[in-house]
Formats: structure tokens, C-alpha cells, sequence
């Protein structure tokens, strides 16, 4: 099933079984109607396994859900506007303090053009040695002790190019048209 971000005390999205998408933001950049910005969750089996966009307020709707930052295979990101990336970081300190499993988290991105940074880049940018929040600098140190991310950069061609692969979830991206804005849309498989 399809839910937009459900108010605190509704149950979970999450079917036991199967495949859900839950809409945790379908707002846009300018807050005029009560939407988080860009976010979707996609569940299997009653876990949280992709997180696709991480705009403003998606992070507690996330938390609204039900899901566990711990379950999460990846973070994938269509674009570098603020409204669908602007919460990676409180994500990525969130994971800091949840239980998780032993593999890093993918997080995809395109690659920079332009005005625009590729996953490399932002990730740096956020989290690097010089990064706005280089206290988060354990999520780029592959084998640290706490999460850490995998950054999976997606070239701006016309092919298919697979960012994930594990415990029966697949997930491909591909370079779309978003006007000047390097983008990827994304297809997962359960």
C-alpha cells in the first residue's frame, strides 16, 4: 500500500509480507501546505529497506513510521535539492545510536555537473575531515565500529547501474532529465 507520512499513532505501513511504499514527504521547497519535503520508504517484509530522498522533515515521519534505522540497505538520493536532501545528515547521526546490521549503507547519488556535487562530493562536503559535520566522519571510515556508508556514485549516461544487491533487494538507478540538475530515478525489487 501507499500511505502519506501517518500522524504519530497510526500503526505501521509495514506488511509482514510483501512489498510497501510509504510517503513519508511529497512537499516541495516552499512549506505552504503542512507536507515534509521529498521522501519515500520502501519496506519488505515488514522491515524499512530503502530510503529513497531525505528531504526537510522526512527524518520524523520516519520515526512516525515505525521503521528502524538499523534495517536500512540504503539511502538513495534522486537529486541535490534541498528538499530532497537536506535531512541525510540527521539520518546519518541518527545511526550513530541504533543497532544495525553488519553491511554499510548504500547511499547513491548522481554525479556532480555544474553548480551540482555527485554523492562523492556532498558526502565530503557533509561529512569529510573539512565537512560541516565532521564529527559524523566515522560514517566514511569503512570498518569503524558504528554505521558507515558505502557511497555508490551514479555516471549522468544512459545506462542502468545497480546500487544495491542484498538479502533479496535490488535496486537500480539511471540518469533522468530534472532540468539543469544532475538526477537519478530509482527501481527497487523485492
Amino acid at each position: 500500500g501507499v500511505v502519506e507520512g501517518a500522524p504519530p499513532d497510526a500503526p505501521p505501513c509495514a506488511p509482514q509480507q510483501g512489498v510497501a511504499l510509504q510517503i513519508l514527504g511529497s512537499g516541495g521547497p516552499v512549506p505552504d501546505d503542512a507536507r515534509a519535503s521529498a521522501g519515500y520508504l520502501v519496506w519488505v517484509d515488514g522491515e524499512a529497506r530503502v530510503l529513497v530522498d531525505a528531504g526537510g522533515g522526512t527524518f520524523d515521519r520516519f520515526g512516525q513510521s515505525g521503521a528502524e534505522l538499523g534495517t536500512l540497505d540504503a539511502i538513495a538520493i534522486s537529486h541535490f535539492h534541498t528538499d530532497h536532501s537536506a535531512e541525510l545528515p540527521t539520518f546519518v547521526k541518527g545511526m550513530f545510536f541504533m543497532p544495525r546490521r553488519e553491511a554499510p549503507i548504500v547511499l547513491s547519488g548522481p554525479a556532480g555537473e555544474g553548480v551540482f556535487p555527485g554523492v562523492m562530493e556532498f558526502a565530503e562536503g557533509m561529512f569529510g575531515e573539512r565537512g560541516l559535520y565532521r564529527y559524523l566522519g566515522w560514517s566514511l571510515k569503512p570498518g569503524q565500529d558504528s554505521a558507515d556508508l558505502q557511497l555508490e556514485e551514479v555516471p549522468l549516461d544512459t545506462e542502468v547501474h545497480r546500487v544495491l544487491d542484498a538479502d533479496g533487494v535490488e535496486v537500480d538507478a539511471i540518469a533522468v532529465k530534472h532540468g539543469p540538475v544532475p538526477a537519478l530515478a530509482y527501481k527497487v525489487e523485492a
